[in-house]
């Protein structure tokens, strides 16, 4: 019952004066983390966090093998221009491309190309061939206007008004109908809310407009804070109508699908695609270039002249691109303005690359989403708080290095096995900062908490034990409960100097002070070394015990060495002082064990780390017959107990203490283990004649002692406990005790 109520009085402790501050702390981290957050400088690190997790899981996830990538690279320039043709190629070229595609049996072909300059009968040529197979075009908007006559913006707007997605197609039937309570904004305004407006468009020419099966925005907009592409717009809004990019147009032209969207997501082919506010799908990156097959354009024409030529080796053969999605596209140094980015895989990623791996993000739903902002919120949350946490409770400032390291870590191999398993990108830049951030206050606020309680911890008990002892108490506070008392074994000592008071009398104050003042610090210095606490001096007197604040299992010995030691070093006291002419101090020591409370006893005026209960009391009872026995040290048989062979120890008598029926058995230590050696086997012979007579005594054979502490005189004249037992067997010689007598000796004074 008092263990479980100390339990709770420690746990509401640590919870007021640790976990609250930690708790407040935490949140207060997690908080500022996330706000900062906003910032572009930490939008930047969260960036850099993500391509790190592209980097590690590159081809974890394959790309769709329906797709190939048709070339114009550095070497089929060389080997057109051999031919005779500078770039840009005549349309004979890319009509070469479409023939052979379509006699290997591809389901389409996309041209990352831009056609808008007319090229006359050959452009009738290519279109003409356009029309025998699937064929798409690029579109290309820009966010700035464009001077055009009036008869190219008719020729635009024609073919515009063939690839825009109607309202309905993409929301559902009622999307003109408000969908909020306010009645204020329908689905389409909203998404279109969320798409800049672009300002112009280039398109191919009429020609091949005309002949094309669909056509799609080509665009890719690199984020402003580092330049890097990691998003695809899905639709552009281009006077108020929405125009597709050419990886939905692909697919939807392939597939005999229609896009749509529903609760802020693209649904393609039956799959939820996650936007982000500005309407843009966050790109899942397959790995660098050279990630998709791929085939040079000048391989693929020239394959095409040698077909049907008997003896001929085709570099391509057209079955390569059976059943497949040919993306024709430029990657080449001399074509003038290149189409190259940099993502979060390749710092110089091929715009055809890009193409094809948005496109296979569409026919697969390899899209990435990012996590609800509540769960990110929560996350960063839990992370300060446990860190914080940890921290504060931390005695040691590598436990809360270790306790923020591990769970950061594992947090970040979540955030990387849930973006590999589930696509799903969560923060890792704002609960990093956060956790940092909490790491630093919790340490900042634990080191005042800390340095609170280390200097409440020096003051409390720099007058109690050794200076050494306050500071690892400090650096280990668990050793202590100062606000908690606690009911435990302990020794005390009492030691007494006798006499005192006469021999103040015939000093001066001063020599008075001096005196005591000399002896005390010897006497407290013996007992700071051993690991005993100071309680308080009375008078001339001592009060100490061992086994608290400082837990020492062997207490009772410890005590009694102490009390040894004061002794001899009392001895040398009184030679120095023999020789300066001082009076000479006796002192008396009275050690005794047993359970008592210890703990800060007071009130907040006036507070004391003392023990309390009977068994200081018969301490203080065994410190007084030290006088009536002449012994220098009494023991109780509770600290006899705690002692091996080693200590020179002889029972003195039975006690029976005033108020108390049971007696107890008392005992002088003579020596301690490691102390002076000299004597010890005298002392020895001493203890074992002493407990002799002791026995005879108790079997009333008082003749038979007499003799035995008669020639115990002989060798150790002035032994006091002999002469009293002396006394004792002479005086019931005289007059014996009643037959039921129980030998012990009956106190009259407390």
């Amino acid at each position: 019952m008092v263990q479980d109520k100390l339990s709770g009085l420690r746990r509401k402790h640590a919870l007021t004066h640790r976990v609250l501050p930690a708790l407040i702390t935490g949140a207060l981290c997690a908080v500022i983390a996330r706000l900062l957050f906003l910032l572009p400088v930490l939008q930047s690190f969260e960036n850099l966090t993500l391509d790190a997790r592209f980097m590690l899981a590159q081809k974890s996830v394959k790309p769709s093998d329906e797709i190939v990538i048709v070339l114009v690279d550095d070497t089929s320039l060389a080997f057109m221009a051999g031919l005779g043709y500078r770039w840009p190629w005549d349309r004979f070229c890319h009509k070469a491309i479409l023939e052979m595609a379509r006699k290997g049996g591809a389901k389409a072909v996309v041209f990352d190309i831009i056609f808008s300059e007319p090229k006359g009968k050959s452009d009738e040529q290519f279109a003409a061939e356009m029309k025998n197979i699937t064929c798409l075009l690029p579109i290309v908007f820009g966010r700035t206007a464009a001077q055009e006559t009036l008869g190219e913006a008719e020729r635009r707007d024609r073919f515009l008004t063939r690839i825009f997605v109607t309202p309905q197609a993409l929301f559902g039937p009622g999307s003109h109908a408000p969908s909020d309570p306010t009645g204020s904004e329908t689905p389409k305004e909203r998404f279109l809310n969320r798409l800049e407006p672009q300002q112009r468009v280039l398109v191919p020419t009429p020609v091949l407009a005309e002949a094309c099966a669909g056509a799609g925005a080509i665009n890719v907009f690199a984020n402003p804070l580092d330049s890097v592409v990691r998003t695809v717009t899905p639709f552009f809004r281009y006077n108020d109508r929405l125009f597709p990019c050419l990886a939905i147009a692909t697919t939807q032209m392939i597939t005999g699908t229609r896009a749509s969207f529903r609760a802020d997501k693209l649904t393609v082919l039956g799959r939820e695609l996650s936007l982000t506010d500005e309407g843009e799908m966050l790109i899942w990156w397959y790995g660098p270039e050279f990630t998709f097959t791929r085939y040079g354009a000048g391989a693929v024409i020239d394959s095409y002249r040698r077909l049907g030529k008997q003896g001929e080796q085709l570099a391509v053969d057209p079955s390569v691109f059976k059943d497949k999605i040919v993306l024709v596209g430029v990657n080449a140094t001399g074509v003038g303005e290149t189409d190259i980015h940099p993502t979060p895989v390749d710092k110089d990623h091929p715009g055809p690359e890009i193409q094809a791996t948005i496109l296979s993000n569409f026919l697969q739903g390899d899209s990435l989403a990012r996590a609800p902002v509540a769960l990110e919120w929560a996350l960063a949350l839990v992370l300060c708080l446990a860190t914080a946490t940890f921290v504060t409770m931390s005695h040691a400032f590598w436990r809360g290095v270790v306790f923020t390291i591990l769970p950061l870590a594992g947090y970040l191999v979540a955030a990387y096995l849930v973006f590999v398993k589930l696509h799903v990108w969560l923060e890792v830049a704002a609960p990093m900062v956060g956790v940092v951030f909490a790491f630093a206050n919790a340490s900042a606020v634990s080191y005042f908490i800390e340095g609170r309680h280390r200097l409440r911890i020096k003051r409390m008990f720099g007058m109690y034990v050794a200076p050494e002892f306050v500071e690892e108490l400090v650096l280990d506070s668990d050793k202590l409960r100062p606000d908690v008392g606690q009911r435990v074994e302990l020794s005390v000592m009492f030691s007494d100097v006798r006499g005192f008071t006469t021999l103040s009398e015939t000093l001066k104050p001063g020599e008075v002070v001096s005196l005591l003042n000399e002896y005390l610090a010897v006497m407290v210095e013996i007992i700071w070394r051993r690991g005993g606490t100071v309680d308080k001096f009375i008078g001339d007197g001592i009060m100490a015990f061992f086994g608290a604040p400082r837990h020492d299992e062997k207490h009772a010995a410890t005590a009694v060495v102490a009390a040894c030691e004061m002794q001899q070093a009392l001895s040398r006291l009184q030679a120095k002082w023999k020789q300066e002419g001082k009076p000479l101090l006796k002192i008396g020591v009275g050690v005794h064990t047993g359970e008592m409370v210890v703990g800060n006893i007071g009130c907040e005026q006036k507070i004391s780390y003392t023990v309390i209960g009977d068994n200081v009391n018969l301490t203080s009872r065994l410190e007084g017959l030290t006088k009536q026995y002449g012994a220098g040290i009494i023991v109780s048989g509770s600290t006899r107990a705690g002692l091996d062979d080693r200590f020179v120890v002889r029972e003195l008598d039975l006690v029976r203490v005033k108020g108390k029926k049971i007696p107890v058995a008392i005992y002088e230590a003579l020596n301690a283990p490691d102390l002076e050696a000299s004597g010890v086997a005298g002392l020895k012979e001493l203890a074992a004649m002493y407990e002799q007579a002791l026995a005879l005594y108790r079997s009333r054979e008082w003749t038979q002692a007499e003799g035995i502490l008669k020639r115990l005189f002989e060798k150790f004249p002035g032994d006091g406990p002999s002469k009293l037992l002396l006394e004792k067997c002479r005086r019931f010689m005289e007059s014996p005790p009643p037959a039921d007598w129980d030998t012990a000796t009956n106190l009259e004074t407390k």
